[in-house]
């Protein structure tokens, strides 16, 4: 239970931790996509005022770092770009953040490049001529990020899957601790959860069951003893799978036993394989009755099976039948809760 818990904890803890980390760094690079995209708007109305003012001649010399300028005519024809030649680019008039410039004034757009696996923002000013300045930026995609923070993030987890295992190390003792200190003995005396409280009932129940059945037993086998202790027959009480669960004196000399002998399977008592054969009397519900060869002697050996409510309870193995012996297998056979207790 406590591997259980331990590892319940961890498995919990580690999910919480990789959501958490995914969760920040989707809404931290929301935020920082934002942010970078109203400083382009802001740089891109800056260059358009510079090519109203000065014309063309702003672009000389111009080599903006980490910005792309590109000058565009009404009919999408590039004029001029930073990067690139412009007269072997292609008609830009086509273009999303183009379009809603030469519409409204101002455009946006931002286009993903698989292969660079980097997003490029794009802002775009119409001017009182009705060309386009437009400023674009790349921008690191989340993989980008993953990839160039992999060591502080491999360092993180590391410490993180440490603190968890450790946590969830002392949060299950912590848990299984009431568990292990529960006396069963007593247990409407025990101080833990509430959620125990029917469980702690339920064995409180049993364990009274029990006490009652021992004394049961306690009294069915005194009532055996009493009747059978000073006979000459030898008796035995068996359960279904023959099991020994009552033996006098005389029974316990003649199988060249003792009384400790209770609760052992006949056969390993005495190995008489004509033993074995009276035994099937149990499973066939027929009396059966066997002359053998024990401690040099012949013995009349009998063995009743005891029936109640049509289903056999057990067997009582008698020898030398005598009706005195007889008397004591049906006073038996009365009291036959002994074999229901102890089988």
């Amino acid at each position: 239970m406590t591997k259980r818990i331990f590892r319940s904890i961890c498995l919990v803890a580690i999910a919480v931790f990789l959501a958490s980390v995914t969760l920040f760094l989707c809404v931290l690079y929301g935020y920082f996509g934002n942010v970078q995209q109203n400083q382009l708007k802001t740089q891109t109305e800056l260059a358009a005022q510079g090519v109203e003012v000065v014309g063309a001649e702003y672009f000389e010399g111009l080599s903006p770092k980490g910005y792309r300028v590109s000058w565009i005519s009404a009919d999408g024809k590039v004029l001029y770009d930073s990067e690139a030649d412009s007269s072997e680019m292609e008609n830009h008039l086509a273009r999303e953040e183009i379009k809603e410039a030469l519409e409204s004034g101002y455009g946006e757009s931002a286009r993903y490049s698989v292969t660079l696996m980097e997003r490029t923002l794009y802002s775009a000013k119409r001017l009182s001529d009705g060309t386009v300045v437009r400023l674009s930026v790349a921008q690191s995609t989340i993989p980008t990020l993953l990839l160039g923070m992999t060591q502080p993030i491999i360092i993180i987890i590391v410490i993180a899957i440490v603190v968890s295992f450790w946590l969830a190390h002392r949060l299950s003792k912590n848990i299984t601790a009431p568990l292990n200190q529960l006396n069963l003995d007593d247990p409407l005396n025990n101080e833990g959860y509430d959620e125990l409280s029917p469980l702690l009932r339920r064995i409180d129940t049993q364990q009274c069951q029990i006490r009652g059945q021992e004394m049961e037993l306690q009294q069915k086998q005194e009532e055996f003893e009493a009747v059978t202790e000073n006979m000459a027959e030898g008796i035995v009480l068996l359960n279904t799978k023959g099991m020994i669960l009552g033996i006098n004196r005389a029974a316990s000399t003649l199988f060249g036993t003792t009384r400790n002998s209770i609760g052992k399977y006949i056969l390993s008592v005495n190995r008489n394989l004509e033993i074995s054969e009276l035994l099937s009397g149990i499973e066939s519900g027929v009396q059966t009755e066997k002359i053998i060869d024990l401690n040099g002697g012949k013995y009349q050996l009998a063995l009743n099976p005891v029936r109640e409510s049509d289903k056999i309870s057990g067997a009582v193995l008698i020898s030398e039948i005598s009706p005195f012996a007889s008397f004591a297998v049906l006073y038996i056979l009365r009291t036959n809760s002994l074999l229901n207790i102890r089988s």
